[in-house]
């Protein structure tokens, strides 16, 4: 199930994006930024894959840059739906993105020959999960992705001590992330704030 945006000047590294957003998401983030994409339930105006695949076959390459998978998060797709409309993307000319929390590093892995861009979440687990804990997914999946084809942000909260923010660097510089930026991010504003 996806829903469908035919141009977005916001959703790309650059350049202007046609959206498919995979509904569904286990966690919890107080600031989603796509609640009504985290249920799992068909509604009658959801897309297949097939019907993202179509429209994807009818863009414009000439006023069309990238083909964005977005959610909900996508990695809860199954691995051969997001395959197709990568390939189908990059088929007609496009160059591709996923945002994601990088939550299954396996997935990542599999899908490093089909995405251009990679815009990973690293979020707090206690945002993630109303306080249980999770593994260190996303630092593996930030750790698998070339430096080069990677975007971390960061959606800084109250819940963000300087100390905090300076433990969550340390833990990026272990799976050799210095050399990639992160944008921080207000959750009040939605707007990047300087590093």
């Amino acid at each position: 199930m996806y829903r469908w945006i035919p141009f977005s000047l916001v959703d790309s590294p650059n350049g202007i994006a046609a959206v498919a957003f995979a509904k569904g998401c286990y966690f919890s983030c107080f600031y989603c930024h796509n609640p009504s994409l985290k249920t799992f339930e068909p509604e009658e105006e959801d897309l297949t894959v097939d019907d993202i695949v179509t429209r994807i076959y009818a863009i414009n390459p000439k006023n069309i840059d990238w083909l964005t998978v977005s959610g909900g998060e996508p990695l809860f797709k199954d691995i051969d739906e997001l395959k197709m409309i990568f390939s189908t993307a990059k088929s007609c000319g496009l160059k591709t993105t996923i945002y994601t929390t990088g939550c299954l590093p396996n997935k990542i892995e599999k899908l490093l020959d089909y995405v251009d861009s990679f815009h990973i979440d690293y979020k707090l687990d206690k945002v993630m999960t109303d306080g249980h804990t999770v593994d260190n997914r996303t630092l593996e999946s930030i750790g698998i992705v070339p430096k080069d084809r990677l975007i971390v942000n960061t959606v800084v909260t109250e819940l963000h001590t300087p100390d905090l923010l300076k433990a969550m660097e340390r833990n990026l510089e272990g799976v050799n992330w210095k050399k990639t930026p992160v944008n921080l991010l207000s959750s009040s504003t939605g707007i990047a704030a300087p590093a």
